[in-house]
């Protein structure tokens, strides 16, 4: 049994979805487990799809989370980058 979790984001700046696309990448390719896999994708300018299959809830669940983290330390970095003015 394989089960599919897909988080799709969309963004209002195509710089900041390249980005999270290129920070989680590297990610994907150390993301070695037989029970699951990644894959991250830009479907379109301004979205970024990350699809994660499992065989087991379990597996599911962990690298639902992982990535949700991932995501959310990359955009606190962002927005601290943003405050000081050193972005943008």
């Amino acid at each position: 049994m394989t089960i599919i979790s897909r988080i799709l984001l969309k963004l209002v700046d195509r710089e900041i979805r390249d980005v999270l696309y290129h920070s989680l990448v590297p990610e994907v390719a150390t993301t070695i487990t037989p029970r699951g896999k990644v894959n991250i994708t830009t479907p379109s300018a301004d979205t970024l799809l990350i699809e994660i299959q499992a065989r087991d809830f379990v597996m599911l669940r962990a690298l639902v989370n992982s990535y949700l983290r991932l995501l959310k330390v990359i955009t606190e970095s962002l927005r601290e980058l943003e405050e000081e003015g050193e972005l943008r």
